[in-house]
C-alpha cells in the first residue's frame, strides 16, 4: 500500500486546460481532468514485475477480451482490419491470437479470457471506415469463437455492474485482470477520446472493486517470465462519488456516441449457422438481400467468394504466404467501401455457435487472387472446373442453387477489359550473409558442429570510426579491481602486474584501520547474540593447521566429530583430566550459585524471599535463559523442575482452578525428563498414567537429590491429593487440544558422531552425501534444521586441508554479516582469520587468502569470471554453498545465480525452504552437476520445526486509551485464523502442499466433521475412525510424528469435499464452524476494505501492545514500502513517547521518584566526602571503593520509562552497550529519531538505512532485532510485492527453533480475502533465464585468454557447451545454443570487442564490467566507438555534462512511463509545480543515427543466423502447418495443387526459410525490422529468444512505444530534490535510494573502466606495490555514505599518450559522476 495512493480525491482541473465551471466536459475534456486528479498519479505508482513468478503464481487471473483482440490486431504485419489493405488474412490472425496465448499457457499461467461488451470499441476501432469497423467486429467475434475451441474458460459480461459479473468476481475471486488504459486522446483519431475514457474508468472501477489491473500492452514475454505494470487495487465504497459527476456523465455520452457509430447491421438478430455451408450461404442471403439493383459486381465477387470458401481447406499453408494483388482504384474502392463491410458483417450475424477452426476459416488473398484468375466475363462452370476441379465446382454449383444463382456468365460491365492486372512472380529474400572468420583451439571442436557460411580470411569487419584512440587496437586485460583503480587483483608474486596503488599516510591508515575495529566490534558483538540450534551460546571450535595443503580429493572422508580411534597419548590423558578438573569445579560453582550450600546467597534462597509466587515465575523464567549457567544439564533440569513446582502452587492457589480454563492453562506446562520419579507422580495425577513410560522413558542421567521439596501431588494409594487436576476429556482429545506445541519434533531422529545433536533421518542423508563429495539441493521449511549442513561443510573443509576454500553464497548483504559473525565465532584456525567478506560495498579479510569465503551472487561470479584468479585461486576451491538457492527465479540477478552453477567448479549445496517445482528445478540442477561429473542428491522434507499460527487483526473504530505496557490489557482483536477457515470452494482445486494443521486444528476439524455427520458425506463408521480416540490406539503420549499421519488424514477428507461438485454447502458449513465468532460476525467492510493508512499507522501500537501483553514479542513487521517502514517505526515512537509523556505529568509515582533523585543529586558533595574518607582508611587499595547501589545512582529521567519502552524484552542488552553503540551512531548518518527508537527497543531494517546502523540492528540484541527468525511476523499493509514467495520468506521467520515452539503470524491492514489467498497460494515455480548472453560471451573468452586456457577455464566452457539444457524451462537445444554462440561471436568480431583468436579487445572491459546492464552496455560502447560521444565532450563543459548524462539516463537506470499517462496535458501542471521535466526529452540525432546503424548491424548478424539454421535444418525442422497452441495442422489434404489455381499459388508463394508461413500469409518474407519482430514471427522448431540478443530497439522511446522513459535521474541530476523526484516523477520514496544508488554505482564503474583504458595508452607508470600480510582491514570498494569524503577520489592524473580528445572523454564523465555523487551524499547527509 503506498501513501501516496491513498487520497484519490479531485484536485483542480483548471491547470489541465480544462473548464471547472463548466456544466459538461466532453470526452476529451474528462479524460484529461480524469488523468490529472488520479491516473497520471496511479501510473507512475505502477510496478513493473514478473505478473506470473513474482506476483500471481497459481492463482486465476483474467484476460481482459477486447485490449487481448487489440493487442493481436493492431499488429503492423496483421493484414486485418487495416486501412490501407483490404485483407482479411485470418490464418494470420488466428496464428497471432494463439501464439500471443500460448505465451500464457507455457508459463504456467492460471487465466481464463472475459469480454465486457461495453468495451468492445477497443477492439472494434469504433469511428473508423466501415471497412475497418466491420472487418474488426467479425475478427472479434471469430477469435471468441477461437478462445472456445481452445478450451480456455471465456466469459462475457455486458459492463462491471452485470451481476453475472459480481457473482463471478465474488465466486471466483481473480487476482487481477490484465487490461488496457485506452491509450492517449489523439486528435483526429477516430473516436479515440471516447473509448480512452471509457477504458480508464475501467481500470479505476477495477481498482476500487478491490481487483488489481496489469497492463497488457506493452507487456514483455523475457524467457519464463511476463513482465508488465501492475497497479495496486484499493477497494473502495465510495469510489464513484469522490470522481466529478461531470466525468461519469461524459463517460455515459462516450458510450451512447460510441454505440451510435456501430454499422447498422449490427443491431439485427443473430441467424444460427450449424456448419460451415449453411454459415456461407446465410452470410450470402444477407448480402444478395442488401444489393442495389444497379450493382453488377456483388453476386459474381459473392460467388468467387465462396469458391475460396469451398476450396479453403484444401491448401497447404505455404501456398497461402501471398502477397496482395494489385487491382483497379474502382474494384478496390467497391472492395473496401461496399462489398466487404457488408460481407463481414453479414458473416458476423450469422457466426456459428460452436465453430471449429476450419469451419470458419478465411483468407483475403486466396480470394483476390481467385478473383484475379478467372478471365474477365469468363465465370463459366467450365472455367472454375479447370481452376478448381470438378468436386469442388459440384459443391460450389449446390451452394449457387440454394442462392438462386445459375451458372451463367456473369459479367462485369464496371470494369472492362482493364479490370484486373496481372499476377505477381514467386518471391524469395536472398540472404548472403556469412559469418566473420574465426577460430579458438578450446571452440573449435564445437562450433565445428554448426555449418554455417563463413567469409574469407580477408573479409574486413564491420567499418566504423574508432574514437577511442587510447584503446584502440589494445587486448583487454582484466588483472585489475574494478572499483580499485590501478590495484592488481593478484600480487606480483602471483603473476599479477604492477600497479599503481595509493600510499595512505598515518592519518589515513589510522582512520581505516578504526573503521575496521569498529566493524570488527560490531561482528562480535553480533556473535555474542547468535545461538545454535538448542538456543544455547555458541561454543568456538579450534581446527589446527595441518602444516602443509592437503587436498581434500585425496582425505578419506570421516566424520567431524567422531572420536579418535588411536592410542591415547600422556599429553591426551593430561588434558581430559583438566578437562575433568573444570567440569567438577563447574558442578560445584553451579550447585553454589544454585543452592547457596545452606548460605543466604544462592539462588534458590533469593527466589523464596520473593513476596509472590508470579514474581518468583518471572525470576525463574530469567535464570533458565542464563546461557552460561543453564549449559549444564543437571542444573537446566533442576530449574525447570522448580519451574513446574511453581506452576503447580500457582494452580493450587488459583481462585477458579476447577474451571476449563484454568485447567487447561496449567496442564499444559513445559517440563522435562529431569527427574523421572517426580515427573511420573504429576503426570500420574493429571490422568497419564498409562503413558508415562513412553514419554519419559528410564532417564539417563546420574542420581540427583532435589535442592528443594518438591510440592506432592500424589499420596501412598497412588489416588491424586487434587482431584481437580485430573482431566476429565478422554486423554487424546486433551494433548491435541492443549499439548501440541510442546509435544516431541523429532522425526527418525538418531545418535550420530559427526554432530553435537541427533539428526534426523533426513538430516543424516544430507551428512551422507557431504562425505561422498556429492552435491545436495536440500528443499526444508523455515526452523526445520537446515542452518548445521553449512557448518558442517565448513568444518570438513578447514580439517581437510589448508588451502581449501568454501564459498558461501548469500542473496543479501545483511545475511552475509550475520553467517561472518557466526562463523568468526564457531571456527578458530591456526592465528590467522580463516575466514573473509566480500560485498559490493566492503571487504573483511583477503578474500584470497581465506578458507570461508562469505559473500553475495555478483561478486563470486565477478571471481570465477577472473582470469588472473583461474590460475591461483579457483582450483582451490571444494565446496560452495548457495543460500536462498530459489532466488535463481528472480528477474533481478537471477541470471547470476544460473551462472553460478553452470560455472561452479566443485560440488554445490543449494538451500532453500521456497522451491515452488523442486522436482523440475532437480531435474535441470542435477543434470548440470553431472557434466561437471559431480553426484548429486536431491533431499525434501517438508515439515517445520515448529508450526505457524495465524492471526487477523480484527479493526475496530474504538481506540482504549494507552496507559503503560504493564497496565495494557489486549484489545481482543488478534483473531485466530483456524487454516480450514480460509477455504473457499472457489479459490482453487488443490490445497497447497505447505497446508498444515495444528494438534488443535486437527481435533476442531474432527469435531466439525462429527457435528455434520452424513451431511459432510463421510459415513459413520469412517468418522469413528477419524475420532483420536480410535485412531490413536494403543492410547500414547503424542508426538509430532503421530500427528502428522493424523492431520495427512484429515486434509484428505477436505480435499475430497472440495473436489466434489455438490459439496459446496458442507464446506461452507465446516468452513463457518472453524470460523472465529467476532470475525463471522464482523462487517463486510471491516474484512473486505483496507484501512487507510491513517487507520494503519495509528492502530501498528496497539497491536504491538497486545503483543507485549500475550508475550509475543520479539517481532518482526514487514512492510515492503521502504519509506512506510520508517513511519511505523516513527508512529510507534511517537505514541509511546507522548503516552509516557502524558504519564509522567499525572503519576505521582514518578513525580515521587523524580523528587526522590532530586534529594540524591543534592546530597552527591557528601557522598564524594564519604568515599574520600573511607578510601584514606583503607589499608590494602586493591580492594577498591565499594559501589554506589542506590537506585538514584543508575537513574536518569532523560530515558524511556520501562512501561513506554520495549528494549531489554527477552534480551541481555544491557544499557551500558546500547548507550556505547549509540554514540557512535552519532557520527554516522542515523537520524535522530532513529536512535530515539532504538532505545525503546523499535528498529527499522532495509537497505536505504545507514549501514552501522543495520549492523547494529542485525545483532539481534534489540527487542526487535533481525537475528531471525524471531517469535512474531507481522504484515503491515497490502502491496504487490506481498507475493507467494515473499510471504512464506517472511512467515517462515516466525519461530524460532531453541527459543518458540510456536510461531505467530499477524496480518494487519489487510483484507481477509486477501489473506486467504496468501495463505492458500502455492509457489511459483522456479523459472530460469537464458544465462548465455553476448556479454557473458565475452566474458567466457576473457577468461580463456587471460587464464591462458587454464583447466578450470577450459572445463567451464566445455561444460556450457556440453549440456543438453541450458537454462530453467528453456527450450532452446544445445545445437541451437552453438549457433546463438557462434554468431554472438560474429557480432563481437565487428563491434571490435573481440580479435579473431579469441583475444577481448579495446573497449571489452566496460563491455565486461557493466554485465549486468546488457545490452545497454554494448549500445555505450558502441557510442564511445563511433566517437559520437567524444563529439559530446568536445562541447563547453556545462552543456557537455548535460547531453552526456541525458545519454546515460537512456542507457541506465530506466524507468518506463505508460505513454498514456504522460501526455502533455497531463504532465503540464506538473512540471509548472516542481523542477523536474519528468519525461526525458529525445536523443540528440547523432546518438540516434549511431545506435540506429548499431542495431541494423545486428540485426543483420541474428537474422543471418537464423536464416543460416533455418536453411541448413530444413529437414529436422519438418514442415511449418501446426497452430501454435491448438496443435491444428493446416490443411487436411492438398487435393486443390492438382488444378490451375494450386499451380497459379504456388507459383506465386513467397518463400520463407525464417518468417512462419502463417505470418507470410499476410505476405511478409524473411525480411524484418527489428529483433523483436524476427523473433515473434520466426517458424516453429526456431527458438528465437530474444533477450539474449543485444538489440537497441529498446533505448528509443519513439511515438509507436508503449511507454516512455522517466527523466528521474537527469532531474535528480539537475536539482538534487528528492521530494521533486517522488511527487512529480512518481518515484516511490523507498525506492528513491535504491534507484540512485544503482546509476551511482554505474558511473563509477564507468569511470573505472575508463581509467584502466587510458592506463594501457601510458607510456609510463608510476608502480607502487604495497603487499603486506592479510591485517583484516576493511576496503571501502563502492559508496558507504557514512564517510565523509568519496572513497573515489584517487587523484587519477593524466597517463602519458593520451591525447587530448580521449582525455577530455574521461574528464567529463568524471566530473558527472562526482556531481552526481555529491548531490547524492548531501541528499543522505
Amino acid at each position: 500500500m503506498d501513501d501516496e495512493l491513498e487520497n484519490l480525491e479531485i484536485k483542480n482541473y483548471s491547470e489541465v486546460g480544462v473548464a471547472a465551471d463548466a456544466e459538461t466536459w466532453s470526452a476529451k475534456e474528462a479524460l484529461y481532468a480524469f488523468d490529472a486528479a488520479w491516473y497520471t498519479r496511479t501510473s507512475q505508482k505502477g510496478r513493473w514485475m514478473d505478473i506470473i513468478g513474482d506476483y500471481a503464481g497459481d492463482e486465476l487471473f483474467l484476460l481482459e477480451g477486447d485490449s487481448l483482440l487489440s493487442s493481436v490486431l493492431d499488429d503492423p504485419l496483421l493484414a486485418v482490419g487495416k486501412e490501407d489493405d483490404v485483407s482479411f488474412q485470418y490464418l494470420h490472425a488466428r496464428y497471432s491470437f494463439e501464439r500471443t496465448l500460448k505465451e500464457y499457457v507455457k508459463r504456467n499461467a492460471v487465466f481464463e479470457v472475459a469480454f465486457f461488451e461495453d468495451l468492445r470499441h477497443m477492439s472494434y476501432h469504433t469511428g473508423s471506415s466501415d471497412f475497418v469497423l466491420a472487418s474488426r467486429c467479425l475478427t472479434r467475434t471469430y477469435l471468441k469463437a477461437a478462445v472456445k475451441e481452445l478450451r480456455i474458460p471465456l466469459h462475457t459480461f455486458q459492463n462491471l455492474n452485470d451481476p453475472d459479473w459480481l457473482r463471478f468476481a465474488m465466486d471466483r475471486k481473480p487476482m487481477f485482470i490484465m487490461t488496457d488504459d485506452g491509450g492517449s486522446a489523439q486528435a483526429g483519431e477516430r473516436l479515440q477520446a471516447e473509448t480512452a475514457l471509457n477504458q480508464r474508468l475501467f481500470v479505476y472501477e477495477i481498482l476500487t472493486s478491490g481487483i488489481a489491473v496489469a497492463l497488457m500492452r506493452g507487456a514483455v514475454f523475457k524467457d519464463t517470465k511476463i513482465f508488465s505494470f501492475i497497479y495496486e487495487q484499493r477497494r473502495m465504497s465510495n469510489n464513484r462519488s469522490i470522481i466529478d459527476p461531470r466525468i461519469w456523465r461524459a463517460r455515459g455520452c462516450a458510450v451512447v456516441c460510441l454505440n451510435a457509430k456501430l454499422p447498422p447491421l449490427l443491431s439485427n438478430i443473430r441467424t444460427t449457422s450449424e456448419n460451415r455451408t449453411e454459415w456461407l450461404l446465410n452470410a450470402a442471403r444477407a448480402v444478395l438481400a442488401g444489393v442495389d439493383p444497379g450493382d453488377s459486381l456483388a453476386r459474381p465477387f459473392l460467388y468467387i467468394f465462396l469458391a475460396h470458401g469451398v476450396i479453403l481447406d484444401t491448401l497447404p499453408v505455404s501456398v497461402r504466404a501471398q502477397r496482395l494483388p494489385t487491382f483497379s482504384s474502382e474494384v478496390e474502392g467497391y472492395l473496401r467501401n461496399k462489398f466487404l463491410p457488408s460481407l463481414f458483417i453479414s458473416l458476423e450475424r450469422s457466426f456459428p455457435d460452436m465453430p471449429t477452426f476450419r469451419d470458419v476459416d478465411l483468407d483475403g488473398r486466396v480470394f483476390f487472387h481467385l478473383l484475379k484468375a478467372i478471365p474477365p466475363q469468363s465465370l463459366t462452370t467450365e472455367v472454375m472446373s479447370d481452376l478448381i476441379g470438378l468436386e469442388h465446382t459440384s459443391k460450389l454449383a449446390e451452394m449457387g442453387n440454394a442462392l438462386g444463382m445459375d451458372n451463367a456468365v456473369f459479367s462485369y460491365p464496371l470494369l472492362g477489359p482493364r479490370g484486373l492486372v496481372g499476377l505477381l512472380p514467386s518471391h524469395t529474400d536472398q540472404n548472403d550473409f556469412r559469418v566473420l572468420p574465426f577460430s579458438h583451439p578450446v571452440l573449435d571442436e564445437y562450433l565445428s558442429q554448426v555449418q554455417i557460411n563463413a567469409a574469407p580470411s580477408s573479409f574486413p569487419p564491420e567499418s566504423g570510426r574508432f574514437d577511442l584512440d587510447s584503446g584502440l587496437g589494445k587486448v583487454f586485460k582484466d588483472n585489475m579491481h574494478w572499483h580499485r583503480p590501478g590495484r592488481p587483483i593478484l600480487p606480483k608474486h602471483l603473476g599479477g602486474e604492477d600497479g599503481k596503488i595509493q600510499t595512505l599516510d598515518s592519518k589515513a591508515r589510522a582512520r581505516v584501520l578504526r573503521a575496521d575495529q569498529r566493524f570488527q566490534a560490531g561482528l562480535k558483538l553480533q556473535a555474542q547474540s547468535l545461538t545454535g540450534a538448542l538456543g544455547k551460546r555458541l561454543e568456538p571450535i579450534t581446527i589446527p593447521l595441518h602444516g602443509k595443503a592437503t587436498d581434500i580429493a585425496t582425505t578419506k572422508p570421516r566424520p567431524v566429530h567422531a572420536a579418535a580411534s588411536k592410542k591415547v597419548t600422556s599429553r591426551e590423558e593430561t588434558r581430559r583430566q583438566v578437562q575433568t578438573k573444570r567440569q567438577t569445579k563447574k558442578q560445584a560453582s553451579d550447585l553454589e550459585w544454585w543452592s547457596g550450600k545452606g548460605t543466604n546467597e544462592g539462588e534458590l534462597w533469593k527466589l523464596s524471599r520473593l513476596p509472590s509466587l508470579h514474581s518468583r515465575i518471572q525470576k525463574t523464567d530469567l535464570l533458565l535463559r542464563n546461557r552460561t549457567r543453564m549449559a549444564e544439564n543437571w542444573l537446566v533440569g533442576e530449574v525447570q523442575l522448580y519451574r513446574l513446582d511453581l506452576e503447580l502452587r500457582a494452580w493450587i492457589d488459583h481462585p477458579t482452578r476447577d474451571s476449563v480454563s484454568t485447567q487447561d492453562r496449567y496442564r499444559s506446562t513445559r517440563a522435562t525428563p529431569t527427574v523421572i520419579r517426580v515427573l511420573s507422580s504429576v503426570l500420574s495425577a493429571l490422568g497419564f498414567p498409562t503413558v508415562t513410560a513412553s514419554l519419559l522413558g528410564a532417564g539417563n542421567l546420574p542420581d540427583h537429590d532435589l535442592t528443594f521439596e518438591f510440592i506432592k501431588v500424589l499420596k501412598k494409594s497412588g489416588s491424586s491429593v487434587y482431584p481437580f487436576m485430573k482431566i476429565t476429556e478422554p486423554p487424546m482429545h486433551w494433548l491435541l487440544r492443549c499439548f501440541g506445541e510442546y509435544m516431541d519434533r523429532s522425526l527418525d531422529s538418531a545418535p550420530d558422531p559427526r554432530v553435537q545433536f541427533d539428526p534426523d533421518r533426513w538430516q543424516r542423508e544430507v551428512l551422507d552425501n557431504l562425505d561422498e563429495e556429492a552435491s545436495v539441493l536440500v528443499v526444508a521449511p523455515t526452523s526445520a534444521g537446515k542452518t548445521f549442513i553449512s557448518y558442517y561443510a565448513m568444518e570438513r573443509v578447514l580439517r581437510s586441508s589448508d588451502d581449501g576454500v568454501l564459498v558461501y553464497v548469500a542473496p543479501t548483504k545483511a545475511l552475509v554479516t550475520q553467517i561472518a559473525a557466526e562463523v568468526s565465532v564457531r571456527f578458530q584456525k591456526g592465528q590467522r582469520s580463516c575466514w573473509a567478506i566480500h560485498t559490493r560495498d566492503y571487504r573483511i579479510h583477503d578474500p584470497q587468502k581465506c578458507q570461508i569465503l562469505i559473500t553475495v551472487p555478483e561478486i563470486l561470479a565477478i571471481m570465477l569470471l577472473s582470469p588472473t584468479l583461474a590460475r591461483v585461486w579457483t582450483p582451490r576451491l571444494k565446496r560452495i554453498i548457495l543460500d536462498e538457492i530459489h532466488s535463481i527465479g528472480q528477474e533481478v540477478g537471477g541470471a547470476i545465480w544460473e551462472q553460478l552453477l553452470l560455472l561452479a567448479p566443485c560440488p554445490v549445496i543449494g538451500l532453500s525452504a521456497t522451491v515452488g517445482n523442486p522436482e523440475k528445478f532437480n531435474t535441470w540442477l542435477s543434470s548440470v552437476q553431472a557434466a561437471h561429473h559431480f553426484k548429486h542428491r536431491f533431499i525434501y522434507h517438508e515439515h517445520r520445526y515448529s508450526h505457524l499460527r495465524k492471526y487477523f487483526y480484527l479493526r475496530s473504530a474504538a481506540q482504549a486509551p494507552f496507559t503503560g505496557l504493564r497496565q495494557h490489557k489486549p484489545t481482543g482483536r488478534l483473531r485466530f485464523l483456524h487454516p480450514v477457515s480460509m477455504l473457499s470452494s472457489a479459490i482453487g482445486s488443490a490445497l497447497p502442499p505447505d497446508f498444515t494443521l495444528e494438534a488443535r486444528d486437527c481435533l476442531t476439524l474432527f469435531q466439525a466433521l462429527r457435528k455434520l455427520g452424513d451431511t459432510a458425506g463421510i459415513t459413520e463408521d469412517d468418522l469413528g475412525k477419524l475420532d483420536p480416540t480410535e485412531f490413536f490406539d494403543p492410547p500414547t503420549f503424542l508426538k509430532q510424528q503421530d500427528i502428522l499421519r493424523y492431520e495427512q488424514t484429515l486434509i484428505r477428507v477436505i480435499s475430497k469435499l472440495r473436489e466434489m461438485p455438490d459439496s459446496h454447502e458442507t464446506l461452507q458449513d465446516i468452513v463457518h464452524q472453524l470460523t472465529d465468532d467476532e470475525i463471522y460476525k464482523a462487517p463486510d467492510d471491516l474484512l473486505s476494505i483496507a484501512p487507510e493508512i491513517t487507520e494503519l499507522e495509528g492502530s501498528l501500537p496497539h497491536l504491538v501492545s497486545d503483543l507485549y501483553a500475550e508475550g509475543d514479542l520479539p517481532a518482526l513487521v514487514f512492510s515492503f514500502n521502504r519509506h512506510q517502514c520508517e513511519t511505523h517505526a516513527k508512529k510507534i515512537h511517537s505514541f509511546l513517547e507522548e503516552a509516557e509523556e502524558i504519564w509522567r505529568t499525572t503519576s505521582p509515582e514518578w513525580q515521587s521518584k523524580l523528587q526522590a533523585w532530586e534529594v540524591y543529586k543534592s546530597k552527591a558533595k557528601d557522598r564524594d566526602r564519604i568515599k574520600e574518607r573511607i578510601q584514606r582508611q583503607r589499608k590494602d587499595e586493591d580492594d577498591g571503593v565499594q559501589q554506589d547501589t542506590a537506585w538514584e545512582s543508575r537513574f536518569d529521567p532523560s530515558a524511556p520509562s520501562p512501561e513506554f519502552s520495549f528494549a531489554g524484552i527477552k534480551t541481555s542488552y544491557d544499557k551500558t552497550s546500547l548507550e556505547s553503540d549509540l554514540r557512535d551512531l552519532r557520527w554516522t548518518s542515523t537520524p535522530d529519531w532513529a536512535i530515539a527508537a532504538i532505545r525503546r527497543g523499535i528498529a527499522v531494517h532495509h537497505s536505504g538505512m545507514n549501514r552501522k546502523y543495520r549492523n547494529l540492528v542485525e545483532t539481534g540484541t534489540l527487542a526487535l532485532g533481525i537475528n531471525a527468525p524471531c517469535k512474531t511476523v507481522v504484515f503491515s499493509g497490502d502491496t504487490t510485492y506481498l507475493t507467494a514467495l515473499q510471504y512464506r520468506q517472511a512467515a517462515g521467520r516466525a519461530g524460532r527453533r531453541g527459543f518458540d515452539l510456536l510461531g505467530k503470524v499477524f496480518f494487519h491492514g489487510i483484507t481477509l480475502d486477501r489473506v486467504q489467498r496468501l495463505v492458500l497460494s502455492r509457489l511459483p515455480p522456479i523459472s530460469g533465464q537464458f544465462p548465455l548472453s553476448t556479454t557473458l560471451c565475452l566474458r567466457l573468452f576473457n577468461l580463456l585468454a587471460g587464464s591462458q586456457n587454464a583447466e578450470y577455464a577450459v572445463t567451464a566452457v566445455s561444460t556450457i557447451l556440453s549440456l543438453p539444457q541450458i537454462s530453467i524451462g528453456s527450450e532452446i537445444g544445445r545445437l541451437e545454443l552453438l549457433h546463438h554462440l557462434r554468431f554472438s561471436i560474429d557480432y563481437l568480431l565487428r563491434a571490435q570487442l573481440l580479435s579473431s583468436d579469441g583475444q577481448p579487445l579495446n573497449l571489452a572491459g566496460i563491455v565486461t564490467h557493466l554485465y549486468y546492464q546488457e545490452p545497454n552496455n554494448l549500445a555505450f560502447v558502441a557510442l564511445l566507438r563511433s566517437g559520437v560521444i567524444h563529439r559530446i565532450c568536445d562541447q563547453s563543459q556545462g552543456k557537455a555534462a548535460r547531453d552526456l548524462m541525458l545519454v546515460l539516463c537512456y542507457m541506465f537506470g530506466r524507468r518506463l512511463l505508460p505513454r498514456s499517462a504522460v501526455n502533455e496535458e497531463n504532465l503540464r501542471p506538473l512540471v509548472k509545480r516542481y523542477p523536474s521535466m519528468i519525461v526525458l526529452p529525445p536523443l540528440p540525432k547523432a546518438v540516434e543515427y549511431v545506435l540506429n546503424e548499431h542495431d541494423s548491424l545486428i540485426l543483420r548478424v541474428f537474422t543471418g543466423y537464423a536464416w543460416t539454421y533455418a536453411s541448413q535444418n530444413a529437414t529436422n525442422l519438418g514442415s511449418d502447418d501446426q497452430l501454435p497452441l491448438s496443435g491444428i495442422q493446416v490443411p487436411v489434404t492438398s487435393s486443390l495443387m492438382d488444378w490451375e489455381f494450386g499451380r497459379i499459388l504456388r507459383s506465386t508463394a513467397l518463400t520463407t526459410f525464417i518468417c512462419s508461413k502463417f505470418v507470410s500469409n499476410s505476405g511478409h518474407t524473411d525480411s524484418f525490422g527489428s529483433i523483436e519482430e524476427l523473433c515473434w514471427n520466426a517458424r516453429q522448431g526456431i527458438h528465437m529468444n530474444g533477450h539474449p540478443i543485444p538489440s537497441m530497439n529498446n533505448i528509443f522511446a519513439d511515438n509507436e512505444s508503449a511507454f516512455k522513459l522517466n527523466a528521474y535521474l537527469l532531474d535528480f541530476y539537475t536539482h538534487g530534490q528528492v521530494e521533486s523526484l517522488v511527487l512529480a516523477n512518481g518515484i516511490r520514496r523507498g525506492d528513491v535510494w535504491y534507484f540512485l544508488q544503482d546509476f551511482l554505482f554505474t558511473l563509477l564503474t564507468i569511470k573505472t573502466s575508463l581509467q584502466e583504458l587510458l592506463r594501457t595508452a601510458a607510456t609510463q607508470q608510476a608502480c607502487a606495490q604495497d603487499e603486506t600480510q592479510d591485517s583484516g582491514v576493511l576496503e571501502i570498494e563502492e559508496v558507504d555514505l557514512d564517510d565523509g569524503d568519496s572513497v573515489h577520489d584517487d587523484g587519477f592524473t593524466r597517463p602519458r599518450g593520451v591525447d587530448n580528445t580521449d582525455w577530455k572523454v574521461y574528464e567529463v564523465f568524471s566530473s558527472v559522476a562526482t556531481d552526481f555523487e555529491a548531490k547524492f551524499r548531501k541528499m543522505w547527509a
